[in-house]
């Protein structure tokens, strides 16, 4: 729940919308972006301001139409936002408006703007609705390989092969070995890819779930040191080459170099404190002996 003042201006961003004044929906957004204090909300605000500016506004009603499934649909599936005393029976028909929106812009515009998009939401909406049991991965890799072979050209195709490999691991359809194959295809064929920091990410989890420690140590540097601005990215990078180094290769000297990393990148935070705990550990470890 927001405090009244903040959801006033909340509700005024999606009025604005609503009404198809988008420049002044993209004003109130900044302000959000500022006022708000639930992160949950802000990262809606965001999100739904990015894809306002991405997209062209050639036909605004449809645009508006979008926009508010997207919306629904980040609730429910990037969020999982459950209202209160909410039937199960009254979530399936709402997730069923979910999708039934997506394909119903889709048979009234097929030639639209955006109808890879739309797909490319359809697809996610398939395959991520597991909490009420109505994953189809089937159905969304489908829908996933249809974008790609109807625009080809769309930005997206990199984000649909990406889900793709997502969904099969999630099915369990295909074992360690190859997902690492499909990501260093992904990896090769998209270098200029948003989801590349994420794909590199992947395949060292996946190095190090096969024993392939080298090549998960390998990974996770390499994160580090191409994207020093995902802040996120690298700290778990750093946090599980702690942990590769401590469990799985017992190298201490290694292990303290990761440490100290996290301390220095990462001051005055709880994930730096833990660091500073733990070295204290080794160094006592060390005097003992």
């Amino acid at each position: 729940d927001l405090p009244t003042v903040e959801k006033i201006e909340y509700d005024k961003f999606w009025t604005l919308i609503d009404k198809l004044d988008f420049e002044t929906a993209l004003q109130q957004g900044q302000k959000l972006k500022v006022m708000l204090t639930n992160n949950a909300y802000k990262k809606v605000v965001n999100d739904i301001s990015e894809l306002i500016k991405s997209k062209p506004w050639s036909n605004k009603k449809l645009l508006r139409e979008f926009i508010l499934l997207e919306r629904n649909r980040l609730y429910w599936q990037e969020y999982n936002w459950w209202p209160r005393n909410y039937q199960y029976n009254d979530a399936i028909e709402d997730v069923n408006k979910i999708l039934l929106g997506f394909e119903s812009i889709l048979k009234k515009y097929p030639k639209s703007d955006i109808a890879d998009e739309v797909l490319f939401r359809l697809g996610l909406s398939y395959s991520s609705m597991g909490e009420l049991g109505l994953q189809d991965f089937e159905k969304a890799i489908e829908i996933l390989n249809e974008l790609k072979s109807k625009y080809p050209h769309s930005s997206l195709v990199d984000d649909a092969d990406y889900e793709i490999i997502g969904i099969k691991r999630m099915n369990g359809q295909i074992l360690n070995e190859a997902i690492i194959n499909l990501l260093k295809e992904f990896i090769a064929h998209y270098p200029e890819s948003n989801k590349l920091i994420n794909a590199r990410y992947d395949l060292a989890f996946y190095y190090r779930m096969t024993s392939n420690y080298t090549l998960a140590v390998k990974e996770y540097l390499t994160i580090i040191q191409i994207y020093p601005k995902d802040k996120e990215k690298v700290l778990e990078s750093l946090k599980e080459l702690t942990h590769i180094y401590r469990y799985d290769l017992r190298d201490v000297i290694k292990e303290r170099e990761m440490l100290q990393m996290i301390i220095e990148k990462f001051p005055n935070t709880s994930d730096a404190k833990l660091a500073t705990d733990r070295l204290k550990d080794l160094l006592s470890n060390d005097s003992v002996k």
